[in-house]
């Protein structure tokens, strides 16, 4: 049976999609979900998945982790490119709240940035 993973927030729901009969919509059974967070899969308690589904759920799971690293690493390495980015934007607006607001986003940026300098 194939798979279906199904990107939320904080997580990556994984579905069973059953074959349909008839007219039908194609029934999906609950197999689990991979957080975000961590990247540990969380079966479902009431479901097995075979030795194919677990090798294809386990090639995902490493996939998005391994994209996830990719993805800070870059973020990391363009995090001037960002400020600049940020800055250019924040002196072509004119409206005062969403200065106001960036102003508040790019202060607190700042502060979380030299506290993770410090530490580092």
């Amino acid at each position: 049976m194939p798979l279906q993973f199904v990107s939320r927030r904080d997580a990556v729901t994984i579905y069973r999609v059953e074959a349909a009969t008839g007219a039908e919509r194609s029934p999906r059974v609950l197999l689990g979900s991979v957080s975000r967070h961590d990247f540990q899969l969380r079966p479902s308690a009431k479901v097995t998945m075979t030795q194919a589904e677990r090798e294809e759920v386990e090639s995902r799971r490493l996939y998005l982790q391994l994209r996830d690293g990719i993805r800070q690493k870059l973020a990391a390495h363009e995090i001037e490119d960002t400020v600049s980015d940020v800055l250019a934007y924040f002196t072509s607006v004119t409206d005062e709240a969403e200065r106001d607001i960036l102003r508040r986003a790019m202060t607190e940026a700042a502060r979380r940035l030299q506290c993770a300098a410090r530490a580092a």
